[in-house]
């Protein structure tokens, strides 16, 4: 085990690493950033806690936001780690497209800016992506936010008390949310901007997103794909528990439970095969 102790940035790699691996350290109280990698053909991170790195720690006059972990990488896994209360991202993800992405029993927790963020100056694409028993809950921006994503599997995790969105994303295909608890997030719940192709919500409670800016538990903008919401409960969000803008593709409703939501259940070209008259119970990291 290593505790790294250094005045600026905890862990610098600069030019190009093939393989890299960090394990069982503690990485914290950095002035500017626990992590950063210039570039990364693969990187794991494991067993490891990044915390409270950035200015915000040593001079709150220093107003330029670092991150807790910054790495241009191809493929990334997160596994039994903590990434807490960094001034700035969490997990930050930037450069090149990424090809895969694992976070993997981890919280990534009370950062003062967004939890994840893959996005750049120019878009960038996320393949392959998968968020399984996480927790991204109390950071300042949105929970998860992807420029375009080609493979999200979010299964097993709690997205909560996020200070925008809880997952958002400005282009989705092959989408998948199960099991999952998605509630108290300041902006939508589940926000899916541009196109979307192919979303599976199933077993997921959606709850008490957005009620200060009337924002839906699921917003769709352009389904160009079929979405599918099954047995999930979506209920007292500030807005809609289903908003569609434009539709191609069929979006459906089945024994789902939509109530109490500050405006509708549902807004647009949208299919309600069967509702629940009660809440599914026992689904999701929480029932409702």
């Amino acid at each position: 085990p290593l505790t790294f102790d250094n005045g600026a940035v905890g862990l610098l790699v600069s030019g190009t690493i093939v393989d890299a691996v960090i394990a069982d350290s503690r990485i914290a109280g950095h002035f500017f950033g626990g992590v950063e990698f210039e570039r990364a053909e693969a990187l794991t991170i494991r067993d490891t806690v990044v915390e409270e790195n950035g200015p915000g720690v040593s001079d709150p006059a220093f107003n330029d936001p670092v991150n807790g972990v910054e790495v241009n990488v191809t493929d990334l896994t997160v596994a039994g780690t903590t990434i807490r209360g960094n001034f700035g991202e969490g997990l930050n993800l930037r450069g090149g497209d990424i090809e895969g992405l694992t976070i993997r029993d981890s919280a990534v927790v009370e950062n003062t800016s967004a939890g994840v963020r893959a996005r750049g100056s120019d878009p960038l694409t996320a393949a392959d992506v998968a968020v399984t028993g996480a927790r991204i809950e109390g950071n300042d921006g949105d929970g998860l936010a992807f420029d375009t994503v080609d493979g999200l599997d979010i299964t097993g995790s709690v997205i909560a008390g996020n200070g925008a969105s809880g997952v958002t994303t400005a282009d989705a295909s092959s989408v998948s949310v199960t099991d999952t608890t998605v509630r108290g997030n300041e902006d939508a719940g589940l926000s899916f901007e541009g196109n979307v192709d192919g979303v599976r919500i199933e077993r997921t409670v959606v709850r008490k997103n957005g009620n200060d800016r009337g924002a839906s538990a699921l917003f769709i903008d352009r389904a160009v794909g079929a979405v599918v919401v099954r047995k999930t409960n979506l209920v007292e969000n500030g807005g809609v528990g289903i908003e569609l803008l434009e539709r191609s593709g069929p979006v459906t409703a089945d024994q789902s439970y939509l109530a109490n939501n500050g405006r509708a259940p549902t807004r647009g070209d949208i299919t309600v095969v069967s509702q629940s008259t009660a809440p599914v119970g026992g689904i999701g990291a929480g029932s409702v």
